[in-house]
């Protein structure tokens, strides 16, 4: 039951392993109020993916449609920009249950529930402490991975990632160009950013596949 997470998309990133650096953060984000706003993944012209988002204080709401599947999820988050808890609803076809997916996350283990219809399977991972989860292809958990890289602080960061549908954790480094740009490679594929003081993302691009990441209404 590994795939208790599901995997949206054909764009296949995986977390590239990294040295840890130290950190020399307060340890928490700083406090901002709520706000809500679109990304879309385009590649060239055409739309791939697009997810809303609401992000609060200790909430994540995304709902993320890619391919023609979709899923919504909410993502309990601590003041450091670690996770405490996923729970992930996926779209079923028509006349099916929906699948719900849930993880809870303490020190170095998830535990992990996959329900569909009636039936309900259970199961303890083995991750790293401080372990970002990832769906593929959210912008609103790459921009998460950033944010927990700036509250560790320093130019670069190791950040643990747990990858959707692998029960695999692997850990990214973050790095950080100046106070607005960072980049990080999952799968070798590098990622590149433009963010705002606190790790938020304001676009993006993933040069190999030729995808642009664009992020629409709200303001941080």
């Amino acid at each position: 039951m590994r795939r208790f997470l599901v995997v949206t998309s054909s764009l296949v990133l995986a977390a590239a392993a990294a040295a840890v650096r130290p950190s020399t953060s307060t340890g928490a984000e700083p406090a901002a109020q709520a706000v809500s706003g679109t990304f879309r993944l385009l590649r060239g012209a055409d739309t791939i993916a697009t997810e809303r988002f609401t992000r609060s204080a200790g909430t994540l709401r995304a709902e993320l449609s890619a391919r023609g599947r979709g899923l919504t999820y909410v993502v309990a988050l601590n003041p450091d920009a670690t996770v405490s808890r996923i729970d992930l609803t996926m779209n079923a076809a028509a006349g099916a249950p929906p699948q719900r997916s849930s993880a809870l996350f303490g020190g170095d283990s998830v535990v992990a529930q996959v329900t569909r219809g009636d039936s309900t399977q259970s199961e303890v991972l083995q991750t790293l402490p401080g372990a970002i989860p990832f769906l593929n292809p959210s912008p609103s958990l790459m921009e998460q991975v950033v944010r927990r890289a700036r509250v560790i602080g320093g130019d670069s960061a190791s950040v643990p990632v747990l990858i959707s549908g692998t029960g695999r954790t692997e850990n990214v480094t973050v790095r950080f160009v100046g106070a607005d740009s960072a980049a990080f490679a999952l799968s070798g594929i590098e990622i590149r950013m433009r963010v705002d003081r606190a790790g938020g993302v304001l676009g993006g691009i993933i040069p190999a596949q030729n995808v642009t990441i664009l992020r629409t209404s709200g303001r941080r």
